[in-house]
């Protein structure tokens, strides 16, 4: 079994507290996460929970949510979309250093930084793709764990994205047209 480190976002009904669920989160099975009820409205879970494979993990963890909560909707799952500081804190290094890499700054590496996904005052990676950057470039070994977490959650989140799509057949049309044109 191995510890895998993720955590879950749910929004709950408009006015309702979260506090008035910990228990039942608890009986639930999330004994293994803390709880964040900082944000009225929402609730954070962030797990260390023991499973076989990531993707295990993820999914009993929602739904131990979801039986203790059913309407608590999953918003997002973290870490994903990381600025240069998070990337720089989740992955060992100072945000100079992360900084540095990002502008090209560093010679010993052969294959640009990737590209931001959101650009603006504040850039926001996936973090899994700032982590298969890593490792292919020897930069720093990223264990297949954590990179396969971080990959799970940012599938999961682009799975999240696609249910709140105004329009899937649109979606789908433009995936296509990009899978033909590539």
């Amino acid at each position: 079994m191995t510890e895998y480190t993720f955590e879950l976002i749910f929004k709950l009904n408009k006015g309702e507290s979260p506090d008035q669920h910990l228990d039942v989160l608890y009986e639930a099975g999330c004994d293994d996460a803390t709880v964040g009820t900082g944000v009225h409205g929402f609730l954070g879970l962030s797990f260390i929970r023991e499973s076989t494979c990531v993707q295990t993990a993820v999914e009993t963890a929602i739904k131990n949510v979801k039986q203790a909560i059913p309407h608590a909707q999953l918003e997002r799952a973290a870490p994903d979309l990381l600025n240069l500081s998070e990337l720089a804190f989740l992955f060992g290094f100072t945000k100079q250093n992360m900084r540095k890499y990002a502008r090209g700054e560093v010679t010993s590496v052969t294959k640009d930084f990737p590209t931001p996904v959101i650009t603006g005052k504040t850039s926001y990676w996936h973090a899994a793709r700032i982590a298969h950057w890593l490792n292919e470039q020897g930069v720093v070994k990223i264990s297949d764990d954590k990179l396969n977490t971080l990959l799970a959650l940012w599938s999961l989140n682009q799975a999240i994205e696609r249910l709140q799509r105004p329009d899937l057949q649109m979606t789908d049309n433009f995936t296509a047209l990009l899978q033909s044109a590539a």
